[in-house]
């Protein structure tokens, strides 16, 4: 049989703690999310309004969302809470052209419902 080796085997003490170095210092949890979104068959209008709203809305944002025909309500909510989204909006057309902004904030439920009157586009 073997002799157990005895001399200066190292031992864990615990493990390294890793630190996010490549955040910047001024993000925090608290900051308030927003995601903008289309919903359904819209005019050109509405879809260059609504990557207009991203950009806006930038700095906590997401710009690079992709919509489906097939994605509802209930998808959007239910991405919303693990990736920390305070607040949704949603643009919408109707069939006689009438658009509605939706703006929800999201661990709450609160939905403000707006009716667009004019839009101008330059």
């Amino acid at each position: 049989m073997g002799r157990k080796k005895s001399g200066s085997r190292k031992r864990r003490t615990g493990r390294r703690k890793k630190t996010k170095t490549h955040l910047p210092q001024e993000y925090d949890d608290k900051t308030p999310r927003s995601m903008v979104v289309k919903r359904g068959i819209v005019a050109p209008v509405i879809s260059n309004l609504t990557l207009d709203l991203r950009k806006l809305m930038m700095p906590h944002t997401m710009l690079k969302l992709k919509e489906r025909k097939s994605n509802k309500l209930k998808d959007f909510t239910s991405v919303a809470g693990p990736l920390g989204i305070s607040h949704c909006l949603f643009l919408s057309q109707s069939a006689n052209f009438n658009t509605t902004l939706r703006l929800c904030c999201m661990p709450q439920g609160r939905i403000v419902l707006c009716c667009v009157a004019t839009l101008l586009e330059s």
